[in-house]
């Protein structure tokens, strides 16, 4: 049976008695976790949900570390997350099929293959069904990472909230229609007059120093930088 090792390797090895995966953990980099992952009924096409895994811990001698042993994975999707060096952690999404053998199917960054692969779909399928159906709040889907989107649906909560406090009509059918999830990751930052100016096209160049919505959440000063 195969054992993926990703204790800093890619490796996939026939040396196993079940399936199993092999992660390092490290402070601050990666816990060095396992989890099988099945559709959100919520959001279908948006991030899964995960069930995590049981572990036992082994001692890697070279390098004196403990490493993460996930064995016995039943049929299914999974998602993995590793130490790959000492700054940085790995995902790897792989299926285990009713053989006991293990897939890859794809790597950080390609969480798409993974959500059409839970719905049965193509990656051409997959965008169709986005295009034609609505986000999990009911509102217009946004476009980009799963993770992006995910963090830009509170954001274009909060600025919808701000412009229909504002009384403009315009102004939130404007907002509506913004698909770009990336968008609202700098739209928090902007204040009334500054939001009429570059969506509507009035209001001064350079707005004034009024109350942006970041000041009433009490987000400023926090990281937004979503990938």
């Amino acid at each position: 049976m195969p054992t993926l090792y990703l204790d800093r390797t890619f490796e996939l090895s026939p040396d196993g008695d079940t399936p199993t995966v092999v992660c390092e953990p490290r402070r601050s980099v990666s816990r060095g976790w396992c989890a099988r992952i099945t559709l959100d009924p919520v959001d279908p096409y948006g991030l899964w949900r995960r069930v995590y895994l049981e572990s036992w811990t082994a001692r890697q001698p070279e390098r004196l570390v403990e490493l993460r042993v996930f064995e016995g994975l039943g049929p299914g999707i999974y998602e993995a997350n590793s130490t790959r060096t000492s700054k940085k952690s790995r995902s790897v999404y792989f299926r285990v099929g009713p053989a006991g053998d293990i897939t890859i199917l794809g790597t950080d960054g390609q969480q798409d293959v993974v959500i059409a692969q839970l719905n049965g779909m193509t990656a051409g399928e997959l965008e169709a069904a986005r295009a034609s159906s609505p986000g999990p709040d009911g509102l217009p889907r946004l476009q980009g990472t799963p993770k992006q989107v995910a963090q830009a649906l509170i954001y274009r909560g909060y600025v919808l909230d701000f412009v229909m406090k504002a009384g403009d009509p315009r102004l939130v059918d404007r907002v509506l229609a913004i698909r770009d999830a990336s968008w609202f990751f700098a739209g928090i930052n902007r204040t009334i007059d500054a939001l009429r100016h570059e969506l509507l096209g009035r209001g001064p160049e350079v707005p004034p120093r009024n109350t942006s919505l970041m000041d009433l959440r009490g987000l400023k000063g926090q990281n937004s930088s979503v990938s």
